[in-house]
């Protein structure tokens, strides 16, 4: 879930992008271990979110957008009309 449920702070749309965000690191990520998994969804908690490097280097474009959809805080989330131009690019 997106920090801001944690935090108790105003909620919008950007919950669901960070939410949506995950995702998206989910389907570009290949675990070997459920460790594994753990482990890089926790660095995707930090400030910034952390990414493997391999990625970054496989999936540039899309290793960008997920930084930019787990910004913290959610003001620094594009809104989902940036979001739609960014990918349409």
């Amino acid at each position: 879930i997106a920090p801001e449920y944690i935090q108790s702070t105003d909620i919008d749309g950007r919950a669901d992008l960070y939410s949506l965000g995950v995702i998206l690191f989910e389907m570009c990520s290949c675990f070997s271990t459920g460790m594994e998994r753990v482990q890089a969804l926790s660095e995707l908690r930090e400030d910034p979110p952390r990414l493997p490097p391999q990625m970054a280097e496989r999936y540039p474009a899309q290793a960008e957008l997920i930084r930019q959809m787990l910004q913290q805080p959610a003001s620094r989330r594009p809104g989902a009309r940036a979001l739609l131009e960014c990918v349409e690019r």
